[in-house]
């Protein structure tokens, strides 16, 4: 009867007795499909496959009852009709920690993916497995090994899982070398390498001492070598350091109707402590005007070798500007400035304080951002306030994301756009032009401007690959000098993770004249907060 069945191909894969899951995904977890030439050991061997399936879900009792054939012998076809007893799904009546005590419960207990009450999940099981392993490797214990096991109760349908944990040696760190560091102070090479001997050894060490020195822009190699001893780990960072000084040329094409050249000489970690300056020029022509520019700035980010930070920057005949900061670090910090607008006369203090406790700042799955900032002007008087708010939340390959913004200007005369607010755009309100919204009009930078701001944004994006999202928003906002007049848009775009920010592509509609509006593309990166 196989041999004859060998030459029969499948018309049909059926399944009874199936509920917890859809009949779509379990026949695509077999080899056994229609169109395809039926094979006796094929069938058995998807039948098994099955069955295990079902008790890596908790289904210990699942039963297979048996295989109906239904012969086609005219068109040579089968119909294959499965069917099996699911049974009771178990759940988890205990979780079991053996050894290991030397780490908190609770950091080990928030740490795993299955809970007491729970259904029993083989895979969650493993991941739990891995995650205490990462919690002991954070503490320093690289070398944990933990083991799980299960005991199975099927009087009561439940089961015990067991996970027995072994610790070891703590590592810590041994000796730190640093080559390559020519140029630079001793204290900016320790802020650079915040890394002292003795200290608990944990795998994420390396990775944030690699991103410190990157994200200094002083060098384009890094390279760290661990040296694992008996329970100490050395470390030897050696560094190619990119060029001090560099001149860089650009342009393009800037709205409306202007072409700009631009010319950059930048000079990095001066003094040896980060120090860099910077000086642009910016040739902008048409056809009827040639406009030049000089802008020149000048950082430091570890004044006196402490977290404080300095700025002086300006723009000849435009504008100048002072700035004092404070970055401990840990994604929180600020400043307090002071800045002369010499086109529009106007002099101000202004000062901003931040928090940000995003998981990652390219593609974060949890935390939030805070920020807000405050400028009074001295001749003319105003007053400037802002804030912003933003969360991030996710589940599976799902993150969501709210973020708020809010401010006004509090002033006698109507001032320049620059020192108010502007709505619409890539980072506002997507589905209208850039600066569209607004009762007043910037005749020099070509948009419109507000006193009165709020706003409002909700993001979707579900990840497809590993850097690679799909993206939903919905946006509204109001840009007034009295009142509040809402407008919203909506849309989809795809949302790429590259190392130097998120490449944001972007679709979107005015929710007003929905029907009548043929929405606009925006490309960006970078964030909205």
């Amino acid at each position: 009867m196989i041999f004859l069945l060998a030459a029969f191909l499948i018309k049909a894969v059926e399944l009874e007795g199936v509920s917890a899951f859809p009949h779509e995904f379990l026949l695509e977890r077999m080899k056994t499909r229609p169109g395809t030439e039926y094979n006796d050991y094929v069938w058995r061997r998807d039948i098994q496959k099955l069955l295990e399936f079902y008790k890596e879900k908790g289904y210990f009792d699942v039963k297979y009852i048996g295989t109906r054939m239904t012969l086609n012998f005219k068109e040579k076809n089968i119909t294959l009709k499965l069917t099996i007893d699911e049974g009771e799904r178990y759940r988890i009546s205990r979780i079991v920690f053996k050894g290991g005590e030397v780490v908190p419960r609770e950091k080990v207990l928030d740490a795993l993916r299955i809970k007491e009450g729970g259904f029993y999940d083989d895979l969650m099981k493993t991941l739990s497995l891995y995650a205490i392993m990462d919690v002991y490797a954070r503490e320093g214990y690289i070398r944990a090994d933990v083991e799980d096991t299960i005991i199975i109760n099927r009087e009561e349908k439940s089961v015990e899982v067991v996970y027995t944990i072994d610790e070891g040696k703590r590592f810590y760190v041994g000796r730190v070398e640093m080559h390559g560091m020519e140029g630079i102070r001793e204290g900016f090479r320790k802020r650079l390498v915040p890394v002292k001997r003795g200290e608990v050894y944990t795998p994420y060490l390396v990775e944030n001492l690699k991103g410190n020195l990157y994200r200094s822009r002083l060098f384009r190699e890094v390279r760290v070598n661990e040296e694992i001893r008996e329970d100490t780990v050395d470390l030897v960072v050696d560094v190619v350091q990119d060029k001090k000084r560099s001149i860089r040329f650009g342009g393009g094409y800037l709205s409306p109707n202007w072409a700009v050249l631009k010319i950059y000489f930048t000079w990095r970690n001066i003094f040896g402590g980060g120090e860099d300056g910077k000086i642009e020029w910016k040739l902008k022509a048409n056809l009827s005007d040639i406009l030049q520019e000089l802008e020149w700035k000048f950082t430091v980010p570890h004044l006196f070798d402490t977290p404080l930070t300095f700025l002086l920057k300006g723009n000849k005949d435009k504008e100048a500007e002072i700035r004092l900061g404070y970055n401990p670090g840990g994604g929180s910090g600020g400043y307090i400035a002071g800045g002369k607008d010499f086109e529009n006369n106007i002099l101000k203090v202004f000062s901003s304080l931040y928090l940000d406790r995003k998981n990652d700042p390219f593609d974060p799955s949890s935390g939030y951002f805070m920020n807000f900032s405050l400028a009074r002007g001295i001749s003319p008087y105003f007053t400037r306030a802002e804030g912003k708010v933003g969360f991030v939340f996710s589940f599976s390959r799902f993150v969501f994301e709210v973020m708020g913004r809010a401010g006004r200007v509090w002033s006698d005369v109507i001032l320049p756009g620059k020192e108010c607010f502007t709505l619409g755009g890539t980072n506002s309100l997507r589905g209208y032009d850039e600066g569209e919204l607004g009762p007043y009009y910037d005749t020099l930078n070509l948009v419109h401007y507000g006193t009165e701001l709020i706003s409002a944004s909700a993001m979707l994006r579900v990840r497809i690959l590993k850097k690679l999202h799909l993206e939903f928003f919905l946006d509204a906002g109001s840009l007034t000098s009295e009142g509040m007049d809402f407008h919203t848009g909506a849309g989809c775009g795809i949302y790429f993770v590259t190392p130097v920010g998120p490449i944001r592509v972007e679709y979107g509609k005015r929710l007003r004249d929905f029907e009548k509006d043929i929405g606009k593309f925006h490309f960006a990166i970078g964030r909205l907060f």
